[in-house]
């Protein structure tokens, strides 16, 4: 039986095209065609193939971790900015309900830091409809016990103002800039007529 099986792929072989054969024969050893896998190959290979699949899987399992982990700091600090907001200017909506949570935060997505901007009315109404305090919150978040609970809390060391239902991403549509935020130039808006415009209590003008 194995001698037919020989005899049968010889005359596959020998019954292709000439110049077919002509130029596997130029190919490398490595580069023929088998008629059969070399003793030992078949598992060599199975081996490769399961480790880089494991290693595949471990760079995979890391990178989901990481991006678990940095997410929940990013949680952490966004809710430390609203906190911080809240109570830097003295406005606690959260208790009239989610129409009325009118608290935003934008993070630094053009350069990756952790200086954020925390937004929100300067009056009880739905989100964007009243003139908006904004402030920059910097540095780490600080734990601190309040009201019996521990907090988490974030330093600010200025702001701007920006006039209802308009965007607070565009240095055009803020004006009234106190503290730090004048010397970081984030207000090109001249403060309009009638505009509310008094820093929260504890920032410079």
């Amino acid at each position: 039986m194995s001698a037919t099986g020989e005899r049968a792929t010889d005359e596959v072989t020998n019954a292709g095209d000439p110049s077919v054969d002509a130029f596997l024969q130029r190919l490398p050893a490595r580069l023929r065609p088998r008629s059969a896998e070399p003793e030992g190959s078949g598992v060599r290979r199975r081996r490769i193939e399961t480790t880089v699949l494991v290693l595949l899987a471990l760079l995979i399992a890391v990178a989901v971790v990481h991006d678990i982990h940095r997410q929940s700091k990013i949680n952490y600090r966004l809710t430390a900015d609203i906190e911080s907001w809240r109570e830097l200017t003295g406005n606690v909506y959260k208790k009239v309900g989610l129409a009325y949570e009118a608290v935003a935060v934008e993070t630094d997505a053009r350069h990756y830091t952790t200086k954020d901007v925390a937004c929100g009315n300067i009056s009880i109404a739905k989100a964007g409809a009243r003139t908006q305090v904004c402030l920059v919150m910097t540095g780490p978040i600080l734990r601190r016990r309040i009201d019996g609970k521990i907090q988490q809390r974030r330093a600010s060391h200025g702001g701007f103002f920006v006039q209802p239902r308009t965007s607070t991403g565009y240095k055009d549509h803020r004006y009234g800039c106190f503290g730090e935020a004048i010397a970081e130039e984030r207000c090109k808006l001249p403060t309009p007529n009638g505009a509310y415009h008094t820093p929260p209590s504890g920032f410079g003008a």
